[in-house]
């Protein structure tokens, strides 16, 4: 199990949903600033009780929960990146404030908002402020943001784009991410980066998928893979939102939004096998689209995708995993 760098955690509990970083001091909400609230999420369960063994009955919120989030241990950690690089490989220092005196980046602040409003209004779990929260912990489930060349947790489970890892103990995955040497342009965090071309690929290396480039010279479009695995210890998940570049993994607020459309969602559940009682274990991957910049509701300066769907081509449609 990769050791977890402290500096970059935020918790969030089953039987009370936990949000902090790993350092101590506590994160708080607030409409305006996506990275500062302070809760304990309560909540009696973690699956609808009246889903059938495909889950297609169950509200969106409830579906959303059990596919990408649902978890057997008492705790789950969100593991954010601090390792961003720049198109010269120059590591950027993240620059939303956690209120314990580290820093996160733009993109998965908003995610990591997104998340604590989808569990607060949507799944209607009620918040209070606390002050002892759990330490990090190999008991814990864990959710994963970024790809493995921004998130050192990530790395361990599906290596970097340079070389990208498929063999888990008791698992073999059947994608991945991989790196083209061609450049790519998208305006990020105020400036154009061009990084090389991320590719979903498969164990031989193969790319299957990669993003596109509109009239403009820019990204137009970018995929999400998310992967959910067995933890190392007895009821624990690894769950993995791993964009190819910043667009997609800043989707993964619109998966937490309601912007899938329903069918989408069941159309996954029945692909992976997903039974009421049972945290499903799969791969699937996502297109984001529409991307658009100078959104009135970005706060990040960014290239930001406005659509998502669930990629069902034969070769790259959702897999369940042992």
């Amino acid at each position: 199990m990769p050791k977890i760098d402290r500096r970059s955690v935020i918790f969030a509990g089953l039987a009370g949903w936990l949000f902090r970083s790993s350092r101590d001091g506590i994160i708080g909400v607030e409409a305006d600033n996506a990275v500062h609230f302070v809760g304990k999420l309560v909540t009696q369960k973690f699956l609808s009780p009246n889903s059938d063994i495909k889950a297609v009955n169950q509200s969106y919120a409830n579906l959303c929960s059990h596919l990408f989030l649902s978890s057997k241990a008492k705790v789950t950690e969100f593991i954010c990146p601090d390792k961003w690089r720049d198109s010269n490989g120059r590591i950027i220092e993240p620059n939303q404030p956690l209120a314990n005196g580290t820093s996160t980046y733009g993109h998965e602040a908003c995610v990591f908002k997104s998340a604590f409003t989808f569990l607060t209004n949507d799944m209607e779990i009620p918040h209070s402020a606390m002050e002892q929260f759990p330490d990090p912990s190999d008991q814990n489930s864990k959710v994963s943001l970024g790809s493995g060349s921004s998130n050192e947790y990530t790395k361990h489970i599906l290596g970097t784009p340079e070389r990208p890892n498929f063999g888990l103990p008791g698992c073999t995955l059947r994608f991945s991410i991989g790196e083209e040497k061609q450049r790519i342009k998208r305006w990020q965090y105020g400036m154009d980066v061009t990084p090389y071309v991320h590719t979903i690929c498969d164990s031989n290396e193969k790319p299957l998928l990669r993003p596109s480039i509109g009239h403009d010279g820019y990204q137009s479009d970018d995929y999400l893979l998310v992967t959910r695995i067995p933890g190392t210890r007895e009821n624990t998940t690894i769950t993995i939102f791993s964009g190819l570049h910043g667009p997609a993994t800043r989707s993964t607020e619109l998966l937490l939004s309601g912007e899938l459309s329903a069918k989408e969602l069941e159309t996954l559940a029945n692909a992976v096998g997903l039974e009421n009682g049972k945290v499903p274990h799969f791969q699937a991957i996502f297109r984001a689209s529409g991307i658009k910049k100078n959104l009135t509701s970005d706060p990040t300066d960014s290239h930001v995708a406005t659509r998502l769907e669930l990629v069902t081509d034969k070769g790259v449609a959702p897999i369940r995993l042992p």
